[in-house]
């Protein structure tokens, strides 16, 4: 048995995830002026923080972000608002590092990283296997010689052809 939740319910967790939203989305830096005379004054700038992880699990009273990957996976009442918590962190990375809000190389770094994203892309064709191309001119001399070079690509095995439902090669 391990130590009691912090939390009492789901709705508890989703208030204070929420909160720590909008603390970041209503952050202001503290900024000091000096005049001439030496008076000090305070600017409050308006001055938005992401969202992270680690913010999101110390805003909640945890020491470290494995404690809120912990909490989304034992799939109890916590669940689905971490869940839903890390999916809006997910997409303030995706929609500023598109509108370049976010630095464009840290912010793939992150969704590498932490989310999973990949920039490899491998194409196949059906079952896996190897994608065929084949190459028809777009406007062949006569319908003869394009039905010609469709028959000869289907003896060569380079498409499929249809008929009466079956799959013929």
């Amino acid at each position: 048995m391990g130590r009691p939740s912090k939390f009492r319910s789901a709705v508890e967790v989703e208030k204070r995830c929420n909160e720590y939203f909008n603390y970041c989305d209503n952050y202001k830096l503290k900024k000091i002026n000096i005049d001439k005379e030496g008076v000090e004054t305070i600017e409050l700038i308006p001055k938005p923080k992401p969202y992270t992880v680690i913010g999101l699990a110390l805003y909640l009273g945890y020491v470290n972000k494995q404690s809120i990957y912990d909490l989304r996976d034992k799939k109890n009442k916590f669940s689905v608002p971490i869940e839903a918590a890390l999916s809006n962190i997910e997409h303030q990375y995706v929609s500023n590092g598109l509108n370049g809000t976010f630095n464009p190389m840290f912010t793939q770094f992150i969704l590498k990283h932490n989310y999973s994203y990949s920039d490899n892309l491998q194409l196949t064709g059906p079952g896996g296997g190897p994608i065929l191309l084949s190459a028809i001119p777009l406007e062949p001399p006569t319908l003869a010689e394009y039905a010609k070079m469709i028959k000869e690509q289907q003896a060569s095995k380079q498409i499929e052809h249809k008929t009466k439902g079956k799959n013929k090669v």
